[in-house]
């Protein structure tokens, strides 16, 4: 439900900033080992056509499913042992992913189209957390990872047919800002119709919380007007009008696309 692209879309447009885990990066994870687990199961052999039209309608359907929040298709396809790696290194479980599967609201219209699905024979998904080291003149520096590799057996032995891999970022540390400045902040903020977005003020903690979710976010400061989430790339920044007052939030994804809610109460 963010505004483009694999990791994109998350279960509630508050959850857009949380962990980019979106419904839609969520159904393309779910479709990808969907389609190794299934194929896993097949002969040695090319993939035959009719078995490859059933893998896609598998993808199409999951995906669909995720958007809607259909969790019965997800109980139905998930493995016992499913993983799911997000574009930030963290890990979800099979048990993770069905407590989170709210769906994305109506009034966004959400839909997604899927390109470039790739159904492979008999297929092994193995997913690893990488941490590099590296020294240049004395200066130390560590690099985390989440990989996802696939494999595909061949006559020759296993080989490796495709990878996927996402730098798992540091925390950023926030801001020391006057928590009074929240109170201009609280209020309502219209998302779509019948979506909205709940700041409040809790001591000095600024929270968000969605229309239909129950779990409150804490929005941490970079700045006076800017503010992020824990563990996510994206900015959260409330804009002042001529008089001072605060009229809307911008939602800004790391790639500098951006999403306006106008302030309603």
């Amino acid at each position: 439900m963010s505004t483009r692209g694999l990791a994109r879309v998350e279960k509630s447009f508050l959850q857009i900033q949380i962990e980019r885990k979106s419904n839609m990066k969520q159904a393309i994870a779910i479709a990808a080992l969907l389609l190794a687990g299934v194929a896993s199961t097949a002969a040695q052999s090319p993939t035959s056509n009719r078995t490859e039209q059933e893998l896609k309608r598998l993808t199409r359907e999951v995906s669909d499913s995720a958007l809607r929040g259909d969790k019965a298709v997800a109980e139905r396809y998930l493995a016992d042992k499913y993983i799911e790696t997000d574009g930030f290194g963290k890990v979800a479980t099979r048990a993770k992913v069905l407590a989170n599967y709210p769906g994305v609201p109506a009034s966004m219209k959400a839909t997604m189209d899927l390109e470039d699905i790739q159904v492979y024979g008999d297929t092994a998904v193995v997913s690893t957390r990488g941490v590099m080291h590296l020294e240049a003149n004395g200066q130390k520096i560590t690099n985390s990872y989440r990989i996802t590799d696939i494999w595909m057996r061949r006559n020759a032995g296993w080989q490796l047919i495709a990878e996927h891999y996402s730098n798992i970022p540091a925390e950023r540390v926030p801001a020391k800002v006057d928590p009074k400045i929240y109170d201009a902040y609280v209020g309502e903020y219209e998302i779509a119709p019948g979506v909205v977005l709940t700041i409040t003020r809790e001591g000095d903690k600024l929270m968000a919380q969605q229309t239909g979710v129950k779990t409150k976010m804490e929005l941490l400061p970079e700045n006076e007007t800017t503010f992020f989430m824990k563990g996510i790339t994206g900015q959260n920044i409330f804009v002042r009008d001529a008089k001072g007052q605060v009229t809307h939030i911008i939602f800004r994804d790391p790639d500098g696309q951006e999403i306006r809610v106008k302030k309603i109460k």
